[in-house]
């Protein structure tokens, strides 16, 4: 009888440890499976801000800190742990040399960001939005960023004309060579907001960035031409932000924005232009795509602004009828060239409300270089061949425009003013032994007005110059 019970008494114990044992790997999976789950990471530049987004299973308690010798910023989240090593990110255009995880104790996720100098942060929680689960945004802020900031760098010349069809110059004698008009190219989208996707997974922020970057590198090429880019690289601008970067940031003549957006028919195809409307849209496409373009600012997390009292005002006025219409103008050589390579959605431009064409001192136009909503037009697209095309056409319409209407002071208005010089003017050809007090008092005009005619800043002459003569 005591042999049984000791048997019993051995075999409720054991039973007693293997229910320990197994309530200690339940509890031990149980604080794991509590611990909040650090799944994701990615980059977003812009705004002159650097922002990282951490995807978490939940928040917790986030403690944040600086070092130095070397920079660094080192964030230990509490209750967390990475089950597996966060993407690689480009860090190119940042502040930040090297992202680190690890663990310095248990329960703790620490996130160690290298620095190339000292700056300032804040961490911010944000909720669950949209596509996105809960994530803790970290922003880094520094007087050397890398990034092109948006805010203004100096007032805009007062000087500069608001009106650009051309007209009457008051002298002669112009610049020695007239300065470049200025052409900000905006690439839609970007970052976060990754515009219209296509059918074979094409996105639109990388195809028009591909577009803005093969125009900008060609009409680089142009003379009189100047491109400034908007966006260079995978990050979010607001909608308003893209116009003052062109505006204040480069002074900029013209504003083009580049988009390929979709639409609800896969059949639908064709490039088309816009302009600005103030009375509402020419079509009901115009009035879709216009709706889904101004919709980007949702997604960077910002409310879309209808602009200030001010600049409604300014948009009212005879003014800004004045550069709609040269808007207008310039977009519909760009459409035409643009009809060249590409089938067009319409042969005109359209109108729609377009927030990033409210620019009151500058034309501005959106193309849409077309659907990749439309498989085949997807391929076209993603094709680098047609995408230098593509920029070509933009590039031979908007010097065409300002070849045409020429903004005073500019290089294509030195080239006009020339051409009417020649066209109305009486022509010698140096030639051995000719000089200048000769060649004046030989067609009886001051020496002075023949210097200035002919833009000569010394009595020098070279054999086969082709001087104008001015008319008494």
């Amino acid at each position: 009888m005591s042999h049984e019970l000791n048997v019993f008494a051995r075999i409720n114990a054991l039973c007693q440890r293997v229910f320990v044992g197994i309530f200690v790997v339940w509890l031990a999976l149980a604080q794991a499976e509590a611990a909040s789950q650090v799944t994701g990471a990615r980059l977003w530049t812009g705004d002159g801000k650097q922002q990282f987004i951490f995807d978490v299973s939940a928040h917790m308690k986030i403690h944040s800190f600086s070092l130095l010798k070397p920079s660094r910023l080192v964030l230990d989240l509490s209750d967390a742990e990475f089950r597996r090593p966060l993407p690689a990110l480009d860090l190119s255009a940042t502040n930040v040399k090297k992202v680190r995880i690890g663990s310095p104790k248990k329960s703790v996720a620490r996130i160690v960001f290298d620095l190339d100098a000292p700056l300032k942060w804040k961490v911010t929680p944000l909720a669950a939005k949209g596509p996105y689960g809960k994530r803790i945004m970290v922003e880094l802020f520094g007087d050397k960023t890398k990034l092109q900031s948006t805010k203004m760098i100096r007032p805009r010349p007062s000087t500069k004309p608001l009106k650009y069809s051309g007209g009457k110059h008051q002298s002669i004698l112009m610049a020695a060579s007239g300065r470049d008009v200025i052409v900000a190219i905006d690439a839609g989208h970007g970052g976060k907001d990754p515009g219209a996707l296509g059918h074979k997974g094409a996105k639109e922020k990388d195809l028009v960035l591909a577009i803005a970057r093969e125009t900008y590198a060609a009409m680089k090429k142009v003379k009189g031409l100047k491109p400034v880019l908007v966006r260079d690289g995978d990050y979010f601008i607001r909608l308003k932000n893209r116009r003052d970067i062109a505006r204040n940031k480069h002074q900029a003549d013209v504003f083009i924005s580049i988009h390929a957006d979709a639409f609800d028919n896969k059949r639908a195809r064709g490039a088309s232009v816009f302009t600005l409307s103030k009375n509402g849209a020419t079509s009901a496409t115009a009035r879709y795509l216009a709706n889904k373009e101004n919709n980007s600012d949702f997604i960077g997390g910002y409310k879309i602004e209808n602009g200030s009292d001010s600049l409604s005002e300014t948009i009212l006025t005879v003014a800004m009828d004045g550069v709609l219409a040269e808007s207008d103008r310039v977009g519909q050589n760009v459409l035409n060239e643009i009809g060249s390579v590409s089938h067009l959605h319409k042969r005109h431009v359209e109108r729609a409300g377009f927030l990033v064409l409210k620019n009151p001192d500058m034309l501005s136009i959106l193309i849409e270089t077309g659907f990749i909503s439309n498989p085949a037009e997807e391929k076209k697209l993603s094709n680098k061949s047609h995408q230098r095309k593509i920029a070509k056409a933009i590039i031979n319409g908007t010097s065409r425009y300002f070849r045409d209407h020429p903004i005073p002071g500019t290089y294509f208005a030195k080239m006009r003013e020339k051409q009417r010089l020649e066209n109305n003017h009486a022509k010698h050809v140096v030639g051995r032994g000719d000089t200048l007090i000769g060649i004046a008092n030989r067609y009886r005009v001051s020496m002075a007005s023949l210097k200035r005619v002919n833009e000569i800043q010394n009595n020098r002459l070279s054999i086969g110059k082709i001087l104008l003569i001015p008319k008494v």
